[in-house]
């Protein structure tokens, strides 16, 4: 198929992040019925492996108006990879006839990782797009772990580049429990 040609003529985006599967799941279920209530919306599938998980897929089954992209590791990598698939599907078809403007961008994540998405996603898009922020309801289950994961993951979010993927090692390493 033809790229210009599947974006052409949208006005919106929504952009779901990736997750653990169970978490992915409704954050997709969400991000599919925000897309049918917009008019000429793509959706963009950020950091999620979407091809090996069958549920996934079935849920994407008739949706051809979609982008995705599976190297993020980080937030900040879903902001700057989300950036380039919206900057990429605004412009003109080559065709001249369909001029694409997406303006308006809705990112949809867990309710207690919208404040790092935020910082992220507002820092790499700037002021180019309406950017919209929809949180998705917490799983209760292990909030605690959740809440200690997410404010550390916001403090991190204030040093420079290199060292959030060593923040992460390190998580990983020493505190595997969050």
């Amino acid at each position: 198929m033809d790229l210009d040609n599947i974006l052409s003529g949208y006005k919106s985006a929504v952009i779901v992040l990736g997750g653990k599967s169970a978490r992915f799941n409704i954050r997709l279920a969400e991000a599919l019925k925000l897309q049918k209530l917009k008019e000429n919306c793509l959706l963009i599938i950020s950091g999620q492996d979407i091809y090996s998980d069958e549920r996934v897929m079935k849920m994407l089954e008739y949706n051809t108006d979609f982008e995705h992209e599976n190297v993020s590791a980080n937030t900040l990598d879903n902001a700057e990879n989300s950036y380039r698939i919206v900057k990429g599907a605004n412009g003109t078809t080559s065709d001249e006839k369909d001029t694409i403007n997406i303006e308006d961008v809705y990112v949809l994540t867990d309710t207690l990782h919208i404040p790092r998405t935020k910082r992220y996603f507002k820092k790499t898009f700037g002021n180019e797009f309406m950017l919209y922020f929809q949180p998705i309801p917490e799983d209760k289950k292990d909030l605690p772990k959740k809440l200690i994961y997410e404010g550390v993951g916001y403090l991190v979010s204030f040093l420079p580049r290199e060292y959030i993927n060593i923040a992460k090692r390190i998580k990983n390493k020493y505190f595997p429990w969050i």
